[in-house]
């Protein structure tokens, strides 16, 4: 794995995708490297947040993942009427407010 840390020159799209491809092999730690480069790439990357977001719901970092996607809502909120628009804006919202419930002591 040190060898891709070395891949600046990746693009931030390029980033985003070998965090969530990482994430599906099982490394997390990994994943979220590369997701916070694309991120610091370009802040308004909304596949990035997403990603980075999932990561950490995976790995129980539940205040955290819900910060990923409030910040996600506002950097692209949901089209009106738009129902895949709708669909994804409900998961964001269950999963923040899955994260109320769970204590802030998780080691994360």
């Amino acid at each position: 794995m040190s060898k891709l840390r070395g891949l600046s020159y990746m693009t931030k799209g390029g980033m985003a995708g070998l965090g969530r491809a990482l994430h599906k092999r099982g490394q997390p730690s990994e994943a979220l490297h590369y997701l916070q480069s694309a991120i610091q790439k370009d802040p308004s990357n909304p596949l990035a947040k997403f990603e980075k977001a999932s990561v950490l719901f995976s790995q129980e970092c539940f205040a955290e993942a819900k910060k990923e996607l409030e910040a996600l809502l506002r950097l692209a909120p949901p089209a009106a009427g738009s129902p895949r628009s709708r669909l994804e804006a409900d998961d964001c919202r269950r999963v923040c407010l899955g994260a109320r419930f769970v204590r802030d002591s998780l080691p994360c």
